[in-house]
């Protein structure tokens, strides 16, 4: 009860008081001669502490415009780091958005590049098989398919390109119609091209026109 405060209050460490009175029911005399330092915290309105208390060397007292400076710099704190946090989120976002869209691009491309591979292995072998001599030697059959990888790279290099920038700019008809195109298998589980909520990593060179390094282009790296 209230009336054993003058017993009990000097026998706290921390006292935290909130009433209905409309007058202080603690004071000075409650703390004088404490050896040990103690915390105050007043809730009440009016408040329930005497002035006079906080006078005395050996207790804190905070009452509620302390706790109200104290959450005013804890929520600024908390905002900041908030704010901190957005930026940290939205620059993720944007590197997995750009990674999705560099695999999907990759996905078409490397669909191109093995049609391209498939028909020029097969004129290859048309071209030698009809070139004079019984057999071809190792030297012509260099330059044959030396020949064959330059025109099917200058060949593919616009639409590689092209490709790049259209998923940069989420043109994703233009994909879709390249993987059609280029990929026999495409469609038959694949429903329309849009970006996800997750986005796939890409390893290899994005900023050129090179051909990927088949599947390796799909697949994820360290970094992720």
């Amino acid at each position: 009860p209230l009336e054993a405060l003058d017993t009990v209050a000097t026998r706290a460490d921390v006292v935290v008081t909130a009433t209905g009175s409309e007058d202080p029911i603690l004071e000075s005399r409650h703390f004088e001669g404490q050896p040990t330092e103690q915390v105050i915290v007043d809730l009440g309105q009016p408040r329930d502490v005497a002035p006079a208390t906080a006078a005395l060397p050996a207790v804190r007292v905070f009452d509620l415009d302390d706790l109200e400076s104290i959450t005013a710099e804890t929520r600024d704190q908390r905002a900041d780091a908030a704010r901190q946090v957005e930026s940290m989120i939205d620059r993720e976002f944007d590197l997995l958005t750009e990674q999705y869209k560099r695999a999907r691009a990759d996905e078409a491309i490397a669909a191109m590049y093995e049609s391209a591979e498939r028909i020029k292995e097969r004129e290859v072998e048309t071209a030698l098989s009809q070139l004079e001599g019984d057999e071809v030697s190792d030297e012509q059959r260099e330059v044959v398919e030396a020949m064959a990888d330059s025109l099917v790279n200058q060949l593919l290099a616009p639409p590689t390109k092209s490709l790049r920038e259209a998923a940069a700019e989420d043109d994703w008809s233009t994909i879709h119609t390249a993987l059609q195109l280029f990929d026999p298998e495409f469609g038959t589980n694949d429903g329309p091209i849009a970006p996800p909520s997750m986005a796939a990593v890409v390893t290899g060179d994005a900023t050129t026109g090179d051909a990927p390094a088949g599947d390796a282009s799909l697949g994820a790296t360290d970094d992720d």
